[in-house]
């Protein structure tokens, strides 16, 4: 189900699942004498991918809901064209396979079936798909309805103008993916840079200063620094991400928390063979 659909109060439920996901984790690592710097990484983890794959599921639903939807119009235009009426043209089309949006069209069929006005329908019609081009469909399709069946060639030119629209919204994401790269590879060289200094450089420091510099920085206290400086930037690459290649910060979250499951992993791996 789209995360769209989820009222306030199912929404707040899910926040405070979210926090409380987060602090059991917490809680029962550091039982665990894990470290504190661990149990954080793996409590923003446990709390965060539950919504992360709603949201990356709720995206994959208004996309197949976006490239149906001017074939959908584009049929229903038409069946008008030859004198069918609205109604019944809606009626022909719920037999047709629209991938996910067969589902709403087929509800809003039922409505109509059982008295409501169309007015209604389309409203709700639109408020159920919550894609950015919805309430000019309905709008679009309410003026053609008002007009009769002779302007249903606007509603043609409306289906092939959404179609080319989201054509280009496409490309354009395509090419943005380059900054999700780059991303990536911000954070790969942050773990190069905390490696380097906490396996090669800071030793190397240590020894030229005759161990003086210990009860300033200590080992732990570099590791720590750098362990809360790449989490950070972990979550603020997956918001960018987010925003720049998908619309949306929200739709993020899956690379927020494949980084910081990535960041939990590399200081793992650093802690165990630091300690070797």
């Amino acid at each position: 189900m789209p995360i769209y659909y989820l009222e306030t109060k199912e929404k707040l439920i899910a926040a405070v699942v979210s926090v409380a996901g987060w602090v059991i984790t917490f809680t029962v690592l550091t039982l665990l004498k894990v470290w504190f710097m661990h149990a954080i990484a793996l409590g923003i983890f446990v709390a965060l991918i539950p919504a992360a794959f709603v949201q990356h599921f709720n995206q994959r639903w208004v996309n197949n809901v976006e490239e149906k939807l001017p074939d959908f119009l584009f049929d229903l235009a038409s069946l008008m064209g030859r004198g069918i009426s609205f109604s019944k043209a809606w009626e022909i089309l719920t037999h047709k396979n629209y991938g996910l949006l067969s589902v709403e069209v087929r509800r809003a069929y039922d409505r109509l079936s059982w008295g409501e006005t169309v007015e209604d329908v389309l409203d709700e019609f639109v408020r159920k798909l919550r894609i950015p081009t919805g309430q000019a469909v309905g709008e679009v399709v309410k003026q053609v309805v008002i007009a009769g069946e002779k302007s249903y060639k606007s509603l043609i030119d409306f289906a092939l103008s959404l179609r080319a629209m989201l054509y280009v919204e496409r490309e354009a994401r395509e090419r943005t993916y380059g900054i999700m790269k780059l991303m990536y590879l911000c954070l790969g060289a942050l773990y190069a840079t905390a490696w380097v200094f906490i396996k090669n450089f800071y030793p190397t420091i240590l020894e030229a200063s005759g161990y003086f510099i210990t009860p300033a920085l200590s080992l732990e206290d570099l590791k720590v620094t750098f362990y809360l400086f790449a989490l950070t930037s972990a979550i603020g690459y997956g918001f960018i991400v987010g925003e720049l290649c998908y619309g949306d910060f929200r739709n993020g979250m899956k690379h927020l928390c494949a980084m910081v499951f990535l960041t939990f992993i590399v200081f793992y791996l650093m802690d165990v063979i630091t300690w070797m």
